[in-house]
């Protein structure tokens, strides 16, 4: 198919004031001369336009990707999928940072999968709850694209720990002393 047929060319203006609008065929690339043509009937002039055609430039995509939800101590993933018009698929990069690091550190978002099918999976800190936003990019090493998250990590209550305690072998009439520890993740030591 020609670069520009000649649905491409719409005349406009009146009297000396004239313009042409030169649009391209659709999903075609490249460079052209057009000439273009005045006539009085007997004699004619023709002005000649050297026109070039680049390609759309159109920034990665990511599709799909939605906020997760999930109970502290846990881990949770999401589907999502990429694609960009102008790289192919396996030059694409795929990155996350975590917005709220108390939360869910870098070091706990994985992004999985090849190709256009990937997934991001978050692993929170140990006992911790709260709202981390989480921001995906998908690069052709040119031009990006971003999109932002919320992994929310509900609160668990966790239950008390003690440490162990050694044995004892007393006789009678005395008494033993064992030493222990007690934790509390979610409450106040005091309050054990």
């Amino acid at each position: 198919a020609a670069l520009f047929p000649a649905s491409s060319f719409a005349f406009s203006g009146t009297g000396a004031n004239r313009s042409v609008t030169i649009t391209p065929a659709e999903d075609r690339i490249g460079g052209g001369l057009v000439n273009l043509r005045v006539s009085d009937g007997d004699r004619s002039a023709v002005a000649s336009i050297l026109v070039f055609v680049e390609a759309s430039i159109v920034p990665p995509t990511i599709n799909g990707l939605a906020n997760i939800s999930i109970d502290e101590d846990s881990v949770g993933s999401d589907a999502f999928t990429i694609g960009d018009e102008n790289s192919p698929i396996e030059s694409l990069s795929v990155s996350a940072v975590s917005l709220n690091t108390d939360v869910l550190p870098d070091s706990g978002i994985e992004i999985t999968g090849t190709g256009a099918n990937r997934g991001i999976r978050v692993t929170p800190l140990a006992d911790q709850s709260g709202i981390a936003q989480v921001q995906v990019t998908v690069s052709d090493g040119e031009f990006e694209s971003a999109q932002t998250i919320a992994v929310t990590v509900n609160e668990v209550p966790d239950a008390p720990t003690i440490s162990a305690i050694a044995d004892a072998t007393v006789d009678a009439g005395t008494s033993a002393i064992r030493d222990f520890t007690i934790a509390d993740v979610d409450s106040s030591l005091d309050a054990l």
